[in-house]
């Protein structure tokens, strides 16, 4: 029952589900991508699909988080 949440400013521990934290933020600002990660949305520079068929988001950052296959479908217009 807790976040982590990666921001400019360092990573910060709050006592929440991620479910919970999901219904409460703006759909168009954040989505979520796999069951344990939520990404703002302007800082998704690519999505890829990988050889073995999974895929990745791309942070703006460099950062690499695996898309569930769940997810998939939020992302496919993108």
């Amino acid at each position: 029952n807790y976040v982590a949440l990666h921001t400019p400013t360092g990573r910060h521990l709050v006592r929440h589900t991620l479910r919970a934290l999901e219904r409460e933020l703006d759909p168009a600002v954040w989505v979520r991508v796999h069951r344990s990660t939520m990404v703002r949305r302007e800082r998704v520079r690519a999505v890829v699909s990988r050889a073995d068929g999974e895929w990745e988001a791309v942070l703006a950052d460099g950062t690499v988080v695996r898309v569930g296959a769940t997810y998939r479908e939020r992302l496919k217009d993108w």
